[in-house]
């Protein structure tokens, strides 16, 4: 059904597909294995993965996406091949437990009619970083000449990035607002 599509949208035949689809790079499945990962990691895999603070999820999360970046900067040559695998199932599962895990927050710290604006703007925020990563990663290539100098920084924003959402966990915001409560009641 895909490929029928595939034909009819981009008005081939379907032995130039096919031989259009044999000429992408390994990497592109990849990507499609990632996105599979991806789902997998949205399902809730074990009872206890629910149980689960979003902080704790986001910190998993990061864990396994700076394990998957570990995996690809030890790429060397076609041999390994498995750890473009882990590469791809760790980004997919950390992408997978993450996202959710940030909107829940996100609803947990901001309440009121104003969630749907707060939403917004932090995936505006994920929109700009999927958008500034490839060109600032392809920049600091063609400085290095390597593309280990990128996945650190990808690493550091993504330590950050856990350490922010740990700072601002729900949990602290309860607690924040209990004794800004408290304080005003003065």
């Amino acid at each position: 059904m895909v490929a029928a599509t595939l034909v009819a949208l981009f008005r081939v035949s379907p032995q130039e597909l096919a031989d259009r689809l044999n000429q992408l790079p390994h990497l592109f499945q990849d990507d499609l294995f990632a996105v599979f990962a991806e789902r997998a990691g949205q399902a809730e895999p074990h009872p206890g993965v629910g149980r689960l603070v979003p902080a704790q999820t986001v910190i998993l999360g990061v864990v396994l996406a700076m394990a998957g970046l570990v995996a690809l900067m030890t790429v060397r040559d076609t041999t390994q091949i498995w750890q473009l695998y882990a590469y791809a199932i760790c980004t997919g599962f950390a992408t997978g437990i993450v996202s959710p895990a940030i909107i829940a927050s996100t609803g947990d710290l901001f309440h009121g009619k104003d969630i749907g604006a707060i939403s917004a703007l932090v995936l505006t925020g994920v929109g700009f970083g999927g958008a500034i990563g490839p060109w600032l990663g392809g920049f600091i290539y063609d400085i290095q000449g390597s593309y280990n100098a990128a996945f650190l920084v990808s690493m550091a924003a993504f330590a950050l990035a856990g350490i922010s959402f740990w700072i601002a966990a729900p949990r602290n915001a309860a607690k924040l607002r209990a004794k800004m409560l408290k304080e005003a009641g003065q």
